[in-house]
């Protein structure tokens, strides 16, 4: 009987192991993903708004949605649709677009282009994976110390001269670069 509530315990602490590490490795990922406009929101326009908000049919507002261009305009609007809030609150009341319009927006896409739009609605994704932003870095020199170009087989004091002007300092006990 103890061994059997040993086990289960046992069980429960792994569980609970696996689901931090779990939280830990792979909710980041989800966390810092960016709604790309591309990709996410000019389908979402082009589906649902276009039809009434392109080219001489923008008539109401002047507002063309057939480019991140014109949406960043804003028509008529002073200080643009997205910088006033109008998009916002037209999308969040059901006002855009109009009942008889062909079909509204789901909810899935109104809180995309709301987070779209909370992200700074940008046109392109910014960059944030620290990876991709070390594997673009390229090493052009490594010197010592006294600034002597390094061949293989040196320990000691590495001085890392990057493509993009960044200089690291590292100590290598083994010839591993």
């Amino acid at each position: 009987m103890v061994t059997d509530i040993i086990m289960v315990t046992d069980i429960i602490i792994k569980f609970y192991i696996m689901k931090k590490i779990f939280t830990l490795l792979f909710i980041p990922f989800l966390i810092f993903s960016q709604i790309d406009y591309n990709t996410e929101i000019q389908p979402i326009l082009d589906s649902k708004c276009v039809s009434c908000h392109q080219g001489a049919a923008a008539y109401y507002g002047g507002l063309s949605l057939t480019s991140y261009d014109e949406l960043i305009e804003g028509g008529y609007t002073a200080g643009g649709i997205i910088s006033t809030g109008l998009l916002e609150d037209y999308i969040t009341t059901g006002y855009m677009p109009p009942y008889g319009a062909g079909s509204s927006l789901t909810t899935e896409e109104v809180d995309i282009i709301l987070q779209w739009i909370s992200e700074g609605a940008l046109e392109e994704v910014e960059s944030t994976s620290i990876i991709e932003n070390i594997m673009s870095e390229k090493i052009i020199h490594i010197v010592d110390y006294m600034g002597k170009s390094l061949t293989p087989g040196h320990n000691g004091l590495y001085i890392y001269i990057y493509d993009n002007g960044k200089i690291e300092k590292k100590y290598n006990l083994k010839d591993n670069y």
